[in-house]
């Protein structure tokens, strides 16, 4: 009968020790479950301020496409001013190798 008790005792003591062993894990589980969470959350965070960035330089680049087809039109537009066609038509004097310049 002892032995019986004894057994009992010995069942319920390291179910208890189970118990306890198992509590632990999940408070373990649970510190390392909120870890990652508070590590998703902060990812999460530097991908919305990454996206954020990366609208702002994309429409800072297309502003400046813009600008720069602006001012290829704009040269286009001077280049084709009948004032310079008439003065690159003109030759400009050229010196003849035996006379001296003086200025």
């Amino acid at each position: 009968m002892e032995a019986v008790v004894r057994q009992a005792d010995l069942k319920r003591k390291s179910v208890a020790l189970e118990d306890s062993r198992d509590d632990e894990t999940m408070d373990e589980l649970l510190g390392k479950y909120e870890d990652v969470a508070v590590r998703c959350i902060k990812l999460e965070h530097e991908l919305s301020d990454s996206n954020r960035r990366m609208t702002l330089m994309e429409s800072l680049v297309k502003k400046a496409n813009e600008e720069r087809d602006v001012a290829k039109d704009s040269l286009k537009k001077i280049q084709l001013m009948p004032e310079l066609e008439e003065v690159r038509g003109r030759r400009a004097r050229s010196i003849s190798p035996g006379q001296e310049v003086f200025l």
